[in-house]
């Protein structure tokens, strides 16, 4: 009875995982410069990303690379991108603005790219 318990269990997971990564007809993966130094700064990145039409965020802090995947009919990059800057981030093509930036936590307090 047990082994049926436990086998029950993994296969809800699995269905679970599964449907959670299924992909829609208008996918559309794209990777972001956005400036962080911290796992509280990608906690931060992703966090902002959790809105309608955005399938997943993974920001890589070595890198400073975002991972996005979205609905195309849903989002477009440059929402992607004022959404991360919204929370004080700069990425590659959108700048935070300042006063968002300086109420981010000491650690998170990246070395800003100069404005071109």
């Amino acid at each position: 009875m047990k082994f049926i318990f436990i086998g029950t269990m993994i296969f809800i997971a699995a269905m679970s995982f599964s449907s959670c990564t299924t992909k829609t007809a208008n996918a559309k993966t794209e990777q972001i410069k956005v400036w962080g130094n911290c796992s509280m700064c990608e906690k931060t990145i992703e966090g902002a990303l959790t809105l309608d039409g955005i399938v997943s965020a993974e920001w890589d802090k070595s890198t400073d690379i975002l991972t996005v995947l979205y609905d195309s009919l849903k989002m477009n990059n440059p929402s992607i991108q004022m959404a991360i800057a919204n929370a004080g981030y700069d990425t590659e093509n959108v700048y935070a603005n300042d006063s968002v930036y300086s109420q981010l936590p000491k650690c998170c307090l990246y070395e800003r790219k100069p404005k071109e």
